[in-house]
């Protein structure tokens, strides 16, 4: 019963969804999400859509992964140039920033999204970078 009652609120519950290079997406909050490794980088990509994961967000996360070590130096230098007026501790946290999400949230704007990052140094701080026309662009903090 209580089921019935939450689908026709809501609809029908969202699946998990197989990509062939991805593996499986799990429903999150927004979208879906899933964790990928490469080499010794891990990390999320968060991935929206409707039902499923939108078509041209799942194309655009597989050839991030394809292409992870450029996605990365072009990450790190967004990351350097952002930060060279920055105090040189602040500089140096930044240079141990990896990159925890990669969010690809909106089906009507398949090439721009948000990258996150996580510290080694300081989990107080969540440093995130716009990711604009498939560049990485800006940095911020939320603390």
């Amino acid at each position: 019963m209580f089921k019935t009652i939450l689908r026709s609120l809501f609809g029908p519950p969202r699946e998990p969804f197989h990509d062939p290079v991805l593996g499986e997406l799990k429903p999150a909050s927004v979208g879906w999400s899933v964790r990928v490794t490469r080499g010794r980088d891990s990390f999320e990509f968060t991935i929206g859509g409707a039902k499923q994961p939108d078509a041209a967000l799942l194309a655009h996360a597989r050839e991030i992964l394809s292409n992870f070590e450029s996605f990365q130096i072009s990450v790190a230098k967004c990351v350097a140039a952002e930060s060279r007026d920055y105090p040189d501790d602040v500089k140096a946290e930044l240079a141990g920033l990896q990159i925890d999400n990669i969010s690809l949230c909106w089906p009507d704007r398949p090439d721009d999204g948000m990258i996150f990052f996580r510290s080694p140094k300081n989990d107080a701080a969540c440093w995130r970078c716009d990711y604009i026309a498939r560049k990485p662009q800006g940095l911020g903090c939320d603390t």
